[in-house]
């Protein structure tokens, strides 16, 4: 059993007690032999690994970063909510397809050599590309990859952050082409007041 014991400097203490009643007569136990261990240290890592755990989570299920695992072989292992407002696949559908689903074709031997760069590695690899929705539409996505490893520190597959920059792009192409305009009308304009100042002459 575990209990908790109040020692006398005021520290509060959680012990681990195992024994077993002696038998002396019969049915009657004389004595109980055991041992008592003070799992005070322990318990306090299983609650901060606990806590971590519940941290990570709910940092996974709130981010609003798409969280996505593979597995060596370029298959989701997970699949978080972020993931499914961005490619619009539920984590069931997500779960086990190969990274192409959400790839197009033209790009999909680009992506590969991504994945296997990043497996080979431990730093992270950054990409920007297009994807694929559950509804067909294309977007672009900035991923950011890691390669995931083992206990024996051989890579175990990949973990990837990604985010849908598909209006943030098209708001700095637009912005480019209007500050190029802008540009050609002030060209314009000074090559106008030349032209003016010219034919004035």
């Amino acid at each position: 059993m575990e209990f908790r014991i109040n020692r006398p400097d005021g520290t509060v203490r959680i012990l681990m007690g195992q024994g077993k009643a002696v038998d002396a007569v019969g049915n009657n136990p004389a004595y109980m032999a055991g041992t008592v261990q003070d799992i005070t240290e322990r318990k306090r890592a299983d609650e901060e690994r606990r806590l971590s755990e519940q941290r990570q989570s709910l940092h996974v299920e709130q981010t609003p970063l798409a969280v996505i695992e593979f597995d060596l072989d370029g298959r989701v292992r997970e699949w978080n909510p972020a993931a499914r407002t961005i490619f619009g696949f539920s984590r069931e559908e997500a779960i086990g397809q190969h990274l192409s689903f959400i790839v197009p074709v033209a790009i999909r031997r680009h992506i590969d050599g991504v994945r296997a760069e990043t497996v080979a590695q431990r730093g992270g690899v950054r990409s920007t590309n297009e994807n694929i929705t559950k509804d067909g539409r294309t977007i672009r996505c900035e991923w950011v990859n890691t390669s995931l490893v083992g206990p024996d520190g051989r890579p175990i597959g990949m973990a990837s952050l990604a985010q849908d920059v598909t209006q943030r792009t098209r708001a700095e192409e637009e912005r480019a082409k209007l500050e190029t305009q802008l540009r050609q009308a002030q060209k314009m304009e000074s090559v106008g007041r030349l032209a003016g100042g010219v034919a004035h002459d």
